[in-house]
């Protein structure tokens, strides 16, 4: 995946990017540094894997830092979920103008065990730099797709949902917590819970009922009693068929 880091929009691939831009623009933008890569190696992966979200944050972190880390996967390998990218590309890619803010939240997730940082010499024309690469920890997961980035809501309700999908029974999108003990779960007071479950809500993101409370979007929160290969296929029919499955073309 590409990213516009003025406007965070996402392509696809260079090609997608250079047909919106123009070649010449396009260019201008990668020497500029506004054009950010995600080290993906699997294009079938993309809306996949890379999203994976570290389930024990529960508790942890607040909204704006689950939204944080939530960007950070985004921006990570799909394969290994390690990141190079700089704290001034992620600063911008989150949507503030404090990198220290980030800088701060990336150290808490240091301490938690969430991510590990490397610190390395870069060297280059201007003599040498201080870089860090970043990897996260995805023993624990939930699968949440690229699609919550481009939603038209705030990063605290982004990170509320994530949230949520982390306390949601294994292979589902249903909690049978009540709001009461998601307060309790998630360390946030009642009233933060009430206000952002409202919204869900609201926005169609969550129903509620005497079930349980659902995240009803299955195209972001992926539900993964299904093997990964068949989430894959359900969401890429195009690329991987029946047939191929019979063929044994794929592993």
């Amino acid at each position: 995946m590409i990213i516009y880091l003025p406007t965070k929009q996402t392509f696809t691939n260079q090609k997608e990017a250079k047909s919106y831009f123009g070649n010449h623009h396009y260019r201008r933008l990668v020497k500029k540094g506004d054009i950010y890569f995600t080290n993906y190696k699997h294009t079938v992966a993309n809306d996949l894997i890379q999203k994976d979200n570290i389930s024990n944050i529960a508790g942890k972190l607040n909204l704006q830092e689950t939204y944080l880390l939530y960007c950070l996967a985004l921006c990570s390998d799909c394969n290994t979920m390690e990141s190079y990218i700089k704290q001034d590309n992620l600063t911008d890619f989150y949507g503030i103008k404090k990198t220290d803010q980030i800088r701060e939240w990336l150290h808490k997730f240091e301490s938690l065990g969430l991510v590990s940082i490397d610190k390395f010499d870069v060297y280059g024309q201007y003599g040498k730099f201080n870089r860090c690469s970043y990897r996260l920890d995805t023993k624990h997961y939930v699968l949440i797709t690229n699609k919550l980035y481009n939603e038209p809501i705030s990063k605290e309700l982004k990170g509320f949902l994530v949230l949520l999908k982390c306390k949601c029974l294994n292979g589902t999108n249903t909690t049978l917590y009540s709001q009461n003990k998601l307060a309790e779960e998630l360390g946030l007071s009642k009233g933060t819970i009430s206000r952002y479950m409202n919204e869900a809500i609201e926005n169609g993101y969550v129903k509620r009922d005497k079930k349980g409370i659902h995240l009803l979007r299955e195209d972001i929160f992926l539900i993964t009693s299904e093997s990964q290969l068949a989430i894959i296929k359900n969401l890429y029919p195009e690329i991987i068929t029946d047939e191929d499955l019979e063929r044994g073309y794929i592993a």
